[in-house]
C-alpha cells in the first residue's frame, strides 16, 4: 500500500511539472494603440517594392492560413491594378473604435472600426475613394508579438 501511495504521490508531481512546464500563461491582451499600429502595416503593401516585400509587410500582421488569405487578396488586387493600368496610394488611415472581446493565455478577440482614404490613379487621372470597415479579429502572441489569425468583416461600406 505504502510503494503504491508513493507511485500515485510522484505521478501527480510529475504531471504537476508537465502542466507548469506546458502551460500557456495568460498575456496581456493588445492596447489599442498596439493592435493599430500592427493593423496598420497591412496598408504599407501598396507601396510595397515588389510581391516579396508585400508578403513580408502582411507576415508582421499575419500569420498561418489568414496570412495566405491576405496575401491572395493582395496579388488578386494587384493583378487587377496592373490589368487596368491603375494605382492605390493610401493617403489616411483613421481608427474610430476598438474593444477587446475575449483574452485568454496568448490569444484574444479584438473588434476594430477604421476608415482609409485612398487615392486611385487610372488613365492620366485620379479618384480621392474612402471606405468604412468594421471587423472582428482573433490574435495570437507568438514570438513575434500580437498577429491575426482570423479576421471577419462585419462592414465594408464606399463612402466616395
Amino acid at each position: 500500500m505504502r510503494t503504491a501511495k508513493c507511485i500515485l504521490w510522484c505521478a501527480a508531481l510529475l504531471a504537476a511539472m508537465v502542466w507548469a512546464r506546458f502551460r500557456t500563461h495568460d498575456q496581456r491582451p493588445p492596447t489599442r494603440a498596439e493592435f493599430e499600429e500592427r493593423h496598420r502595416i497591412c496598408y504599407d503593401i501598396f507601396a510595397a517594392s515588389d510581391a516579396g516585400h508585400a508578403y513580408d509587410l502582411l507576415a508582421q500582421t499575419f500569420c498561418g492560413g489568414e496570412l495566405d488569405k491576405q496575401y491572395g487578396s493582395y496579388a488578386t488586387a494587384t493583378k487587377q491594378l496592373v490589368k487596368a493600368g491603375a494605382s492605390v496610394t493610401v493617403w489616411d488611415l483613421q481608427y474610430q473604435d476598438f474593444k477587446l472581446l475575449e483574452s485568454k493565455a496568448n490569444r484574444c478577440t479584438v473588434y476594430s472600426k477604421w476608415n482609409v482614404v485612398y487615392v486611385l490613379g487610372h488613365s492620366q487621372h485620379s479618384h480621392v475613394r474612402s471606405n468604412a470597415y468594421e471587423a472582428v479579429f482573433e490574435l495570437v502572441k507568438d514570438a513575434s508579438g500580437w498577429r491575426v489569425i482570423s479576421s471577419r468583416i462585419l462592414s465594408d461600406n464606399n463612402l466616395a
